[in-house]
């Protein structure tokens, strides 16, 4: 039931910012004209933030399963999007990002297929588990502002604006907040391959060489399209197809791997 008020929450503060922003036309509505919205979306994440902690305690830890992963990225997106509402230049975007954090919330609904284990997994492996979690949650904020932008710039080159494309931020400002996320999301993806390597005792024997594979594949992917950003000025829709690509990896090696092992093979992940 939980989940289904988080995502009538988030939906009703995205449709709230999206009115007062199609209200307002070119101007910028004033703070405590988007207040409710805000403070409907902020009681979203409260709840929301409850039921990850009901979840995490269930788990024992951070190893989630699918469905409470998902929902975890769904926190974060909507913590993204409250927070970026507090700039009038990025409540458009919030207003996008709110109900699609409410629908990836409803993945909290999903059936956990493997009972938990019951053995307590040491810290090296709370470690790993948790800053995997958060890299792979921000690399998929970066997925999706990539999308935006792929979506915002066809619609200007072909001079087709709809009324709502006209609320999300310039593509400059698409992209600072991609790089950031992907610069962060880059940055825990490193330590928490590192700490894999160092804590995961046998990746034959648990499944996970695949995984280990492609989220290598995945981060070199990043490591090149940052290089190219820094030294070669990429930019633009190259940069953002090198985005795609690379969370394209990502996400088979984790999600893929773990809807496998979790709804085919009845296995707990690690």
């Amino acid at each position: 039931m939980t989940p289904i008020i988080v995502f009538l929450l988030y939906l009703a503060s995205g449709l709230q910012l999206l009115r007062r922003q199609l209200a307002s036309g070119s101007a910028e509505p004033a703070l405590d004209r988007v207040a409710p919205a805000l403070l409907t979306g902020a009681a979203g994440l409260a709840l929301h933030s409850f039921g990850l902690a009901m979840l995490i305690g269930a788990a024992g830890g951070p190893a989630l399963s699918l469905g409470g992963v998902l929902s975890l990225v769904a926190w974060l997106l909507a913590a993204f999007a409250l927070l970026a509402a507090l700039k009038p230049r990025f409540r458009g975007l919030s207003a996008v990002v709110l109900p699609a954090a409410g629908l990836a919330a409803l993945a909290a609904l999903m059936p956990d297929p493997v009972a938990p284990s019951g053995a307590a997994p040491d810290w090296g492996i709370h470690a790993h588990v948790t800053l995997s979690i958060l890299a792979y949650s921000l690399l998929s904020l970066g997925a999706a502002l990539a999308i935006l932008f792929l979506y915002r710039e066809r619609t200007l080159r072909q001079r087709r604006l709809q009324a709502w494309t006209r609320i999300l931020p310039p593509l400059e400002s698409l992209e600072s907040a991609l790089f950031t996320a992907l610069v962060a999301g880059f940055s825990l993806l490193t330590l928490a391959l590192f700490s894999g390597l160092m804590f995961l005792e046998d990746i034959f024997a648990q499944h996970l060489l695949h995984k280990t594979v492609l989220s290598l594949v995945a981060w070199s992917v990043f490591a090149v399209l940052l290089f190219g950003r820094m030294s070669l000025g990429w930019r633009g829709r190259q940069a953002v197809h090198w985005v795609l690509a690379g969370y394209g990896l990502l996400a088979l090696s984790y999600f893929g791997s773990r809807f496998v092992l979790e709804f085919i093979l009845g296995r707990q992940w690690g």
